[in-house]
């Protein structure tokens, strides 16, 4: 088998039928493991994803109620065109 000195672009698209064989041979055969691996890494996250600890986002505000309903004021925003409407 004679692999050429300097590589061009035909060389690359045609290899020799020995060398292109090699070459779909060892790909196929790479594809296997490489979503094994994939697949062992996705399930060990997975399972450290239930080591994780429940964060609340935020509190929860106080309200105020009304007869049954309870009312739930909305948060003040800096800027807001609405702020200056509510009381």
């Amino acid at each position: 088998m004679h692999a050429p000195a300097h590589g061009s672009p035909a060389a690359v698209k045609h290899p020799p039928p020995v060398i292109h064989a090699a070459y779909i041979t060892a790909y196929a055969a790479a594809l296997h493991p490489v979503f094994f691996t994939a697949a062992a890494v996705m399930l060990g996250a997975f399972g450290l994803s239930w080591l994780l600890r429940d964060v609340p986002l935020r509190k929860p505000r106080a309200s105020r109620a009304i007869g049954p309903i309870a009312v739930f004021k909305a948060p003040r925003v800096a800027g807001c065109i609405a702020t200056g409407l509510r009381n």
